[in-house]
């Protein structure tokens, strides 16, 4: 793998002599190959495969748009382009992935077998040579980082997103990121040069929630001096960021979902109705589909703002991208300094639980930068809880599972019980999101009894 950086690289990243860095793209050499549709309403479309991750769906916004075939799902399922060669992934979807007729969740798509979605087949055609393909550890606006796929997923969604305006909702633990990639999500869409207002729900003293959202004109209330445009005004053309959106008042919940029905607002003491234009981005460490069955949070929003769901990984699971971001970190906390990483400091931070998430990185780099020694932080200058030093079962904590996958059939796992335990806590998060956390309808789809079902939330530590 090239060493070389290219001069955006240089702009996020640092040189560290003392890490076997960096993993920050890749070159794929495979067979050329087309995608074309062999059947159904889409008969006779057709994709390179010339691109890490393809969506497939029918949202609009899907690399394969099918969107006759009503017994696709919105988001069907993901072509992956990989050392192994090309795979697909089921998302959970409806109607089931199958190949040669047997439904899968994970498989090799060979050249020579039937791909079949819905009412829709495929096949691969080969241009009978080959090609190089680029995969990058970071987003293109350089606010993200990582190799694993959790994240390349997250990048290759950003570039689809950007553009449609449809409202999204961000979901994941506290300190996963979730600011980080709402900015991303700005910087790809046609607003990125207008405002992008950020509002913490869970900040704002409740008495003064409307009229912060809202503004107010002069002389509304006592003490309103002069004129003040709310938030939805000062978001006007650009974006709206609403991060714990799971916190905001629920007696102000109707005149949100008003706004952003009829887009347009009236101040506090104001006459005159105001039209806005905003992109509405949510984010949210709180189980919303809880919220909704305990009336915390209405339903008709909770879907308004829910057009679009994703989710931002817990840093526990995405380990192997700790070299990057301590890389990033680094960067950003010592612009001006080359900061050395000893490998028994990468190591130990790759062998934490991390609850507070890259967040809690941070502020560990922080420390170890005041108590480094010649530019270099070594274990010792990485401060950690020792309770939570060991990582959890199942979790891989190797720097590049790639690398560990060509010295290992199982990849980054050292059993065959440990990856078959990742891959069935995989799917069944996937089915958790898929069908909004119900579970009457996601026991039957995974073929578990109730007991089973439960028996495994508690073992992966999943949230009902």
């Amino acid at each position: 793998m090239s060493q070389q950086q290219t001069s955006t690289d240089r702009t996020w990243l640092t040189e560290s002599s003392y890490v076997a860095m960096p993993y920050r793209s890749k070159t794929l050499s495979i067979d050329d190959y087309v995608l074309v549709c062999t059947g159904g309403p889409h008969k006779g479309l057709e994709l390179r495969m010339n691109q890490d991750l393809v969506h497939i769906g029918r949202a609009d916004w899907c690399d394969i748009a099918l969107v006759n075939d009503k017994r696709i799902s919105r988001h069907h399922c993901e072509i992956r382009l990989t050392d192994d060669g090309i795979r697909v992934r089921d998302l959970t979807s409806s109607n089931g992935t199958f190949l040669n007729g047997v439904r899968v969740f994970d498989g090799l798509f060979a050249p020579d077998a039937t791909l079949k979605v819905g009412n829709s087949s495929f096949a691969l055609r080969s241009n009978a040579s080959t090609i190089e393909v680029k995969v990058n550890y970071h987003d293109d606006t350089g606010h993200l980082v990582g190799k694993s796929d959790p994240m390349r997923k997250i990048f290759s969604l950003l570039k689809r997103l950007g553009p449609w305006d449809v409202p999204v909702l961000l979901q994941g633990e506290t300190g996963t990121g979730k600011s980080s990639v709402a900015r991303a999500l700005q910087a790809h869409s046609e607003r990125s040069e207008e405002p992008l207002v950020t509002v913490n729900c869970g900040a704002l003293p409740t008495t003064l929630v409307e009229s912060l959202f809202f503004g107010y004109e002069k002389g509304a209330f006592t003490g309103a001096d002069q004129r003040h445009l709310g938030y939805f005004e000062q978001a006007n053309g650009g974006t709206l960021f609403l991060d714990e959106i799971g916190e905001f008042p629920l007696e102000l919940q109707p005149k949100l979902l008003d706004v952003l029905e009829r887009q347009c607002i009236r101040r506090l003491g104001g006459e005159q109705e105001i039209q806005v234009d905003f992109r509405l981005v949510t984010a949210t460490h709180r189980d919303l589909q809880e919220a909704l069955t305990t009336g915390e949070f209405r339903e008709d929003l909770y879907y308004r703002l829910a057009v679009f769901k994703l989710d931002v990984p817990a840093l526990r699971d995405r380990l192997e991208d700790i070299p990057l971001l301590v890389e990033y970190i680094l960067s950003t906390l010592a612009p001006s300094e080359s900061i050395q990483v000893t490998p028994a400091a990468l190591a130990r931070l790759q062998h934490y639980y991390w609850p507070g998430n890259v967040r809690e990185l941070e502020n560990v780099l922080r420390r170890g930068l005041i108590f480094m020694n010649n530019q270099t932080i070594d274990k010792e200058h990485i401060e950690l809880p020792t309770q939570q030093e060991a990582p959890p079962p199942h979790t891989p904590t190797q720097t590049s599972p790639a690398a560990a996958s060509h010295n290992s059939p199982l990849g980054p796992y050292t059993s065959l019980q440990d990856l078959l335990e990742a891959e069935e806590k995989r799917a069944i998060e996937a089915a958790i999101e898929h069908f909004d956390g119900n579970a009457k309808e996601i026991i039957p789809f995974l073929g578990l009894s109730r007991t089973a079902y439960y028996n495994r939330l508690q073992k992966y530590g999943l949230n009902r």
